[in-house]
């Protein structure tokens, strides 16, 4: 791995962490991380084509997680009858998908849900709030990508786990 991947993808990863506590302590995924992560996460497959299916890759798993998230917000909605993610969550979505490009990016999204489930509940009960009330996906998402960007760069150390979960 050479020093521009390193730093390019210690940035994401350190991006990544700057939203999981910052949607933990505040609720919130700010513009001012989420925009500019997505920005330089678009040209992640033409810089780095090893790691990606295609040089599309990351424009198009950018743009099927930000609408997926979207659905998603909105069948929340209808079903809940409340938001059930916030925008910062939807742009996370784009920003990691450009980052995980096409062939990762559902695998960030379905194992960000997996593991955000259990870090909603653990902050609900540390905040001693009910289930209907507010909390944090962020950090689940954020924990998600960072595996599967791990693995993606591990070239597969992590895929005998994934395996297990079907991914």
């Amino acid at each position: 791995m050479k020093i521009l991947e390193i730093l390019y993808y210690s940035g994401f990863f350190l991006a990544l962490a700057w939203a999981a506590v910052s949607d933990w302590r505040t609720g919130l995924i700010l513009d001012k991380l989420t925009l500019p992560l997505w920005i330089v996460g678009l040209p992640a497959s033409i810089f780095f084509p090893v790691y990606y299916e295609a040089w599309w890759s990351s424009a198009l798993g950018s743009v099927l997680s930000f609408f997926g998230m979207l659905l998603l917000a909105r069948l929340g909605k209808i079903f809940a009858g409340r938001e059930a993610l916030g925008g910062g969550d939807i742009k996370l979505a784009a920003a990691m998908g450009a980052f995980l490009g096409l062939g990762q990016a559902w695998k960030g999204l379905v194992l960000g849900a997996f593991l955000g489930l259990p870090l909603m509940l653990i902050f609900l009960k540390i905040k001693g709030l009910k289930f209907r009330d507010p909390a944090p996906f962020g950090p689940g998402l954020c924990l998600g990508s960072a595996l599967v960007l791990w693995n993606l760069l591990s070239q597969g150390a992590l895929q005998p786990f994934f395996d297990r979960l079907g991914l």
